[in-house]
Order: structure tokens, then C-alpha cells, then sequence
């Protein structure tokens, strides 16, 4: 499994993931590798979104990588595609995800603008976008948020700290598309991440990539170790 934390306030947005992949064979952790297609950008007329996901990340014959078809989908929207094509894309996963054998646990989380506005997007079979889980449907649902004020929300196999959600929305509530908040806010990111890897028994890498968007159309994506 993995985390992702999805931050929102209204001139800025942040995703992060981490690198952990677990065999559905034993759930064992695999070796982590920072070449995991964890955070994926999409900027187009009007729009824009990061796109990060947790649960399956590869079943052969059926799916190769995860990663990579988040990516593959994403490309098939033209420059001036509607908002709305994003969920659609996403949600095809539907058409393989049946065919898998064994946990099929799989969500897309979603930050972004769109004509300004900030928003928050879960697209899961096992979850919502407050973090409760459910048992695991058939299909993935769509959950969609407006953000009228700062926002962190956890969505993963282990809590995030309270402190740290304080400090993350406190940073929110300021000026997070100041370069120094922005810097400020992705270290505390990367510090909650390696506090739920701590407890999370192994199924958290203490590494992750976060990203943010600007209302403004700017963005950045990297990688935090310890």
C-alpha cells in the first residue's frame, strides 16, 4: 500500500506519494524504487491536476504498471480538453480492474484548478475522501470536493500525525504560493510522510514525492529523502 497527502487552499495545491510497493502474493514490501511513476501532472486549457495513486500498481498479463497508464490516459486528452475527461479517463481502470486476481484495492488522488477553483478528487473502490475505508467494490467511485478553505486530507494505509496536519494547514492559511511556504510546506510533507512510515509497519516508504500547482499555472514536482 502507500500514502498520499492531498493538500488544498486557494491559491495553491499539493500531492505527494511515496515509493512503496507491496507483493500481492505475501503483502511483503517490494525494494523501493524511486523511478515508480507516483505523481503524475496534467496541464491543459483551463485546468490542471496532479494525479497520484495507491493500492495495485502492477498485475500481469492484465496491467502492466500503473504508473504508466495513469500517464498513457492523461496523453489522450487534448490541450483544450474538458475538465471532465480527467475522472472519465481515470475511471476506464474499471475495464481491467475485475479481471485481477487477488487485492484489487486501487484509488486515484486528485488535486487541481479548474477556471480557478481549487479542488480535491478520490476516485477509489475501497475508500472516500475523508479516509474511511470501505470493503473493497466491484467498480471505483468518484468523490469530488470544492475547497473553500485550507485543507489536508491522508488517504493511505495509516494515519497521518495530528501535529503534523496543524502545522500543514497552519502553512495552508498563510501564503502557500510563496516560494518560501512552498518549500516550507513540501519539507513538512516530506517529515509527516516519515512519521506515518514509522508506524505504518512497513507498508509507508520514509521517502516520497510531493508537487504543487499555483492557481497562477506554475508547478513543480521532486523528491524528498531524510
Amino acid at each position: 500500500m502507500t500514502l498520499n497527502l492531498m493538500l488544498a487552499s486557494k491559491d495553491a495545491v499539493y500531492l505527494s506519494g511515496d515509493f512503496r510497493l507491496t507483493s500481492l502474493i505475501d503483502q511483503s514490501a517490494l525494494p523501493d524504487s524511486y523511478d515508480t511513476q507516483k505523481v503524475v501532472p496534467v496541464i491543459r486549457y483551463g485546468w490542471a491536476a496532479l494525479v497520484g495513486y495507491m493500492g495495485v500498481a502492477s498485475a500481469p498479463p492484465v496491467i502492466r504498471d500503473v504508473g504508466e497508464w495513469i500517464v498513457d490516459q492523461l496523453e489522450t486528452i487534448p490541450v483544450e480538453g474538458n475538465f471532465l475527461q480527467l475522472p472519465l479517463k481515470l475511471l476506464e481502470a474499471n475495464s481491467w480492474l475485475g479481471k485481477i486476481r487477488g487485492d484489487t484495492r486501487l484509488a486515484f488522488s486528485v488535486v487541481g484548478f479548474c477556471e480557478g477553483q481549487p479542488f480535491m478528487m478520490l476516485i477509489s473502490n475501497f475508500l472516500d475522501l475523508d479516509g474511511q475505508t470501505t470493503a473493497v467494490g466491484p467498480r471505483l467511485k468518484l468523490y469530488r470536493r470544492e475547497i473553500n478553505q485550507p485543507e489536508v486530507r491522508a488517504i493511505g494505509s495509516v494515519r497521518v500525525d495530528f501535529a503534523d496536519r496543524v502545522r500543514l494547514k497552519r502553512l495552508l492559511a498563510t501564503n502557500p504560493a510563496r516560494e518560501w511556504t512552498r518549500n516550507r510546506i513540501r519539507q513538512v510533507i516530506a517529515e509527516a510522510n516519515v512519521n506515518a512510515a514509522k508506524r505504518s509497519k512497513g507498508s509507508v516508504s520514509e521517502e516520497c514525492i510531493s508537487g504543487y500547482l499555483l492557481r497562477s499555472g506554475s508547478a513543480e514536482i521532486g523528491v524528498f529523502k531524510r
